[in-house]
Parts: C-alpha cells; sequence; structure tokens
C-alpha cells in the first residue's frame, strides 16, 4: 500500500494526458472525497489523473503533455505543520518566495498567499494559496515558465472555493464521460475520476492507478492495468488458464481464484474479490485482492490486479462494482488499429 505525505511541490509534472473530452472541464466541479466544491478556471484545460495528493490540476490553453507553459494544482491531506501559516512559510522558504501580508480568506477560512518569482524557460511554482479546515491542509498551488502567469486564475478559484461534508470515496467513484487514452496510447480505459496516477519506468505497457481516502490517509482502491504481448503459441484462453493458475500456486489470496465471464462480454474474465491474509497482515487491515484479463487485439493482451481495502462489505462491493467497469472499459485504441 502507498502511503505518501503532503510534498510541498518543486516542480510540476504532467503524467497524464491534458484533456479536452466533452463534459469533461465542467465549470464546477465537486469534490466530496475531499470535502470541497471549485470553480475551474475559465479556457485552462484539466489533466488526467495527476499524482499524490492533487486533488485536480489544469493546464494553460497553450500547455501540451511536452510543453507545459503554466500549471494550476488543487492539493489536499493531512498536514505535517501545526498551522497553515508554518506550512505556507515552508513552501515560501522551498520556492525562496515569501508569505505575502495580504489577509484572505477561502470560504470563511483564513488563507495565506506564497509568491516567488520565475524567470526561466522552466516550469517553476510563483504562487500559492494554503488553508486548513477541520484539520486537513488545502493548498492552491501555480507554476509558470517565464512570460507567462497565473494569478487571475488562483483568484477564481478562490472566489469560487466552497467547503462541504467530506465523505468516503466509496461514495464518489463517478467515472470520466469517455475512456481516456492509456498505455501510452496503446489503449483506451475509463476509471473514476479520483483516481490518480503513481509514475511508472515503463507507462507504454504499466498503468499504475490509485484512489486516495484523505480521512484515513490510505489508498483503499489500486489497480495495477499492464499491456503484454499475446503468446503466439497459445489461444487466449489457454493463456488465461496458465495466468489463473500461476497466481493460485502463489498463494497470494486465501482461496481458490476463479473466472468468470461477464454476460454482456464473455471475451473478459474477471475473479471475484479473494480475501489476502498475507496482505492484511502486512497492512493490519482487511484487504481483497481482484485480477482480471482480457485480448486487447490479437497481439496483446490485459492484466490487471486490483487491491482493495474496504472499511466495510458495503464499501468493498462499491469498489468491487467500479473494478468490473474499469474492466469492461478497456478499449483497443483506434490509432493501434492496422
Amino acid at each position: 500500500m502507498r502511503r505518501r505525505a503532503v510534498n510541498h511541490i518543486l516542480a510540476f509534472v504532467l503524467l497524464g494526458p491534458i484533456l479536452c473530452c466533452a463534459g469533461c472541464s465542467r465549470a464546477t466541479l465537486d469534490f466530496p472525497a475531499r470535502g470541497i466544491r471549485l470553480t475551474a478556471p475559465a479556457g485552462w484545460r484539466r489533466i488526467v489523473g495527476d499524482q499524490g495528493k492533487s486533488v485536480v490540476s489544469w493546464a494553460s490553453p497553450d500547455s501540451t503533455p511536452a510543453d507545459p507553459r503554466a500549471v494550476i494544482k488543487v492539493e489536499a491531506a493531512r498536514g505535517l505543520d501545526a498551522t497553515a501559516e508554518a506550512s505556507a512559510r515552508k513552501l515560501a522558504a522551498d520556492w525562496g518566495g515569501t508569505v505575502s501580508a495580504e489577509k484572505l480568506v477561502l470560504d470563511g477560512e483564513p488563507a495565506f498567499r506564497v509568491l516567488a518569482a520565475n524567470t526561466t524557460p522552466a516550469l517553476k511554482p510563483v504562487e500559492g494559496i494554503v488553508a486548513s479546515h477541520n484539520g486537513f491542509l488545502y493548498m492552491v498551488l501555480g507554476g509558470v515558465t517565464a512570460g507567462h502567469e497565473c494569478h487571475r486564475q488562483i483568484e477564481e478559484i478562490a472566489k469560487g472555493w466552497k467547503w462541504e461534508e467530506l465523505v468516503a470515496p466509496s461514495e464518489h467513484l463517478d467515472f470520466w464521460p469517455q475512456p481516456l487514452a492509456a498505455l501510452d496510447g496503446h489503449a483506451l480505459l475509463n476509471h473514476p475520476v479520483d483516481m490518480h496516477f503513481y509514475e511508472t519506468k515503463h507507462p507504454d505497457r504499466i498503468l499504475d492507478l490509485g484512489l486516495y481516502d484523505m480521512r484515513t490517509n490510505t489508498t483503499p482502491f489500486l489497480a495495477y492495468v499492464q499491456l503484454m504481448p499475446m503468446p503466439q503459441d497459445k489461444s487466449f484462453a489457454a493463456f488465461a488458464d496458465s495466468f489463473l493458475q500461476g497466481l493460485n500456486e502463489r498463494k497470494m489470496v486465501d482461496d481458490t481464484l476463479v473466472w468468470r465471464r461477464f454476460p454482456q462480454d464473455s471475451t473478459r474474465l474477471v475473479t471475484p474479490s479473494v480475501h489476502s491474509a498475507s496482505g492484511s497482515q502486512k497492512l493490519k487491515q482487511e484487504v481483497y485482492m481482484k485480477f482480471a484479463t482480457l485480448q486487447l487485439d490479437r497481439g496483446h493482451v490485459v492484466l490487471i490486479n486490483f487491491t482493495i481495502v474496504p472499511a466495510d462489505e458495503k464499501e468493498r462491493e462499491r469498489y468491487e462494482a467500479a473494478a468490473d467497469a474499469m474492466v469492461l472499459s478497456v478499449q483497443e485504441s483506434k490509432r493501434d488499429r492496422r
């Protein structure tokens, strides 16, 4: 299980694509699993997946994944410092900037503005707003290259900021309006909007996703997606049976894993979520594992390993349903069709 403390960002990295799909860049965005509702900066495009404790990120209209000109992130998590002001001062020290004397509020909570300068062509942080609410730290962070700005957009976010009741992420498992490019464009896949990406050394064949629970500082739902060559000497059915046999021989879970087929698509195989005593002992929480495979095209298969760490049986069922929906969403990318 991956656990990460709040990282005071020194640089901005685009792990996901910059999104331009219909319905993906709504003006008002609701994040009940982070306890906030936001107004998106007008004209800026949302970045998919992002990383770590980020709630949402946007890129300026002239940015591309290879050449980001200006990026804004919203982060929320349990803070490492006693107060928002202390976090702001640490951020200013990291950036070589200052904490403004200006008095700010985010929907009634005192907030602190951090300012820095960037005269280089590299993307660096230049402005931040830091506040705390109900024991959690919230940050709006803006980074630009020389000649660009993000102040107006940060002001827009701050003015539209609203606190709301914090709920479990399992109660907010909305998916993107349409499947997104994954595995370096080799496939399309949909997943809950709130899931984030973990960086991998092989993004062309591995996609590592997690869903952060801010209340407990844990990641109760994870998906490890792999793209693999289809063995030429085996049918997909033989490959799937061999893969499942290997899983059972490793005894990763307590009971024997068995494939089941989806009524609407028999070419996709998935196991039920099964309790893992070894995983539970390691995390000191009840852990369940679930596996899936499908033939993407004549030359490739997709394998998915889901890890579920539910608070109760109802939450387990919600995550299992989300996992099934992710498996059903996987498609061959039109880009790869010959």
